[in-house]
Order: C-alpha cells, then sequence, then structure tokens
C-alpha cells in the first residue's frame, strides 16, 4: 500500500507501507512516470511507514528493480536526490551505509536515509535549490 504526496512538486513524498504488493508497485512506477514526462528536476521523500520489507508480494521488488533499469537515464537527468525516512534506528544503523552506496549507484542519483521526515526533507530541499 502507498500514498504520495505531489502537493509540494517538485519536492513528492511517497508514504509506503508494508506489505507492498506488486500492483503497488506498478502504482508507484507509473507515478515515477507521469515526474519522467514532466520533464523536470524532481526530489523524493520515501517514508517506510512500518515493516521491513520482509512480507512483500513475491516479485513486487522485482517490478521497481526493472523499472529503475529501463528509466534510469531519465533518472539521472532529472532526479537530484531521494531521502529514505525508516522508522527505527537499528534498520537505519543496519540498512544506512549498505543502501546509500548500493541505491546511489543503482537509481544514478544521492540517496541518504534518515529517521526525521522534517531531515529527510531538508535534505531533497537543498538539492534542488
Amino acid at each position: 500500500m502507498h500514498k504520495i504526496d505531489a502537493s509540494q512538486s517538485p519536492l513528492i513524498v511517497m508514504h509506503t507501507y508494508e506489505p507492498i504488493m506488486k500492483a503497488d508497485m506498478f502504482a508507484i512506477t507509473g507515478a515515477g512516470d507521469e515526474l519522467i514526462a514532466q520533464g523536470k528536476p524532481f526530489a523524493l521523500v520515501i517514508v517506510n511507514d512500518g515493516g521491513d520489507g520482509k512480507e512483500r508480494e513475491k516479485g513486487a521488488n522485482a517490478v521497481l528493480t526493472q523499472w529503475v533499469k529501463d528509466k534510469k537515464p531519465d533518472l539521472q537527468r532529472l532526479c537530484v536526490g531521494m531521502a529514505s525516512v525508516v522508522p527505527t534506528s537499528a534498520m537505519l544503523a543496519f540498512y544506512g551505509p549498505l543502501v546509500k552506496k548500493v541505491a546511489s549507484k543503482m537509481y544514478g542519483f544521492p540517496f541518504e536515509m534518515f529517521m526525521d521526515v522534517d531531515d529527510a526533507r531538508a535534505w531533497v530541499s537543498a538539492r534542488l535549490s
């Protein structure tokens, strides 16, 4: 399940709720296609509102991975950065260093993890300036 808030565009905030299904990933990638089609720089804040992704529908992550692979040139050109907000310090400590490195390479734009939504918004907002 997810909720996308584009009210502060070009800063887009997406809330994800586990377990994410393939249908959610298709909706998320569809929203990404709409952002890319606008042809304007944007920044993303992804807020994990609970769960660690272990309960996701099989194949849901593959939908996103393939989309990122297909759209990487567009993402590199238009996305100025993505901030991920996780709910616990344990998740930040465990995933933060590895995901930051892997995600930046995978997506082709800067990636950072936070525990506070306001800190995440400030980081991506600075990248938009």
